[in-house]
């Protein structure tokens, strides 16, 4: 059967489900409703420079040898549902030192970004009661260590934390191991 006018076949990255860009190794054809379904290019594999010497990734500003490879770039949540489910994913080798700039598109220069607790709901606390707010996080790229502060005080370290709930507004603030830091304002409010 024809598909309804409103839809739209395009080429789409067949492992992010995006719109397909230049670096996806393979595509496969959906259906869109144009000006509906949110629509963005692949994110998931970029061009990265590697030393053909030791198999190392080369910062963006050096001028030496390098091989252009494509790599894919899973969030740490998505590596971890692989993890659990047995399939392996590959990584994009570590640095070869310390780079000077970064490539603003480089998933591995990205800020953990913070799933909970979320921005601008209230989270209820019972008085009297032993509970606890969890605090989550995802890492661009998989691989670095969380540490998690509220109002500048650490509470824990990891993915996800529990943090024993108290009434009040907290700053929750995520750092990971190169110091990129992303932040939110807690509220905790007794409920009856």
């Amino acid at each position: 059967e024809p598909p309804p006018a409103a839809l739209k076949r395009i080429e789409v990255c067949a492992l992010s489900g995006q719109a397909l860009s230049r670096w996806c190794p393979h595509a496969k054809s959906g259906w869109i409703i144009p000006g509906v379904s949110p629509i963005r290019a692949c994110t998931l594999h970029r061009p990265i420079k590697i030393n053909p010497a030791n198999g190392l990734r080369q910062c963006p500003e050096d001028q030496g040898q390098a091989e252009t490879r494509v790599a894919e770039f899973w969030d740490s949540d998505e590596l971890d549902a692989f993890r659990r489910a047995g399939v392996r994913r590959d990584m994009p080798p570590a640095f070869e030192k310390a780079c000077a700039q970064t490539a603003a598109g480089d998933a591995a220069t990205q800020p953990p970004r913070i799933v909970s607790p979320q921005a601008g709901l209230s989270y209820p606390v019972r008085a009297g009661q032993a509970g606890s707010i969890e605090f989550s996080a995802v890492s661009s790229a998989g691989g670095s260590r969380l540490f998690w502060f509220v109002d500048d005080q650490f509470v824990g370290e990891g993915a996800t934390v529990l943090w024993p709930a108290r009434p009040g507004r907290f700053q929750v603030a995520v750092v990971d191991e190169q110091g990129r830091a992303a932040d939110v304002e807690l509220t905790a409010v007794s409920a009856k």
